[in-house]
């Protein structure tokens, strides 16, 4: 969480971050510790009510702005569709944190393709997506948290 908060220190006052999976856990936690460092926060996820709730707290906690945005990742249009709803934002700190872990057998688990689509070409979408608006307008930072590697893979195959 150190490296997390070294990440935000610095912002501008029209700074924009955008958290993927900020439904709850730690999405939830990086939406609220951006919008204490002064970012304006865009809460991206799939459950309305827990972004709606979250949307709330920040905006009284802190004063800054919020935007949601409800789209599923795992769709083939979906990161497209959460960078469009971004535009005209100064997106300088992407948290690419929606992800899901599977561990039990896969093999012939059709299951696995959203898993896929969410965890890989999504994520890797987001990163360029964003990180070409970020390159264009001088820099920003991407931190990527949602990840396979901390899942134990044994009883899987």
């Amino acid at each position: 969480m150190m490296l997390t908060l070294l990440l935000l220190v610095r912002c501008a006052s029209a700074d924009w971050a955008v958290v993927t999976g900020a439904s709850s856990g730690i999405g939830e936690q990086l939406a609220l510790q951006a919008a204490q460092r002064g970012y304006d926060v865009v809460l991206h996820g799939r459950r309305r009510r827990a972004l709606h709730r979250l949307k709330k707290a920040i905006e009284a906690q802190t004063g800054r702005s919020t935007k949601m945005v409800v789209e599923d990742l795992s769709l083939p249009r979906g990161a497209r569709r959460l960078h469009e709803a971004c535009k005209g934002l100064d997106v300088r700190l992407l948290f690419v944190n929606a992800g899901v872990a599977r561990v039990q057998p896969f093999i012939g688990d059709d299951a696995v393709d959203k898993m896929l689509a969410l965890n890989v070409r999504a994520s890797t979408d987001l990163c360029r997506r964003f990180g070409r608006d970020m390159a264009e307008a001088g820099g920003g930072r991407v931190v990527l948290t949602s990840s396979l590697v901390g899942v134990p893979a044994h009883g899987c195959a």
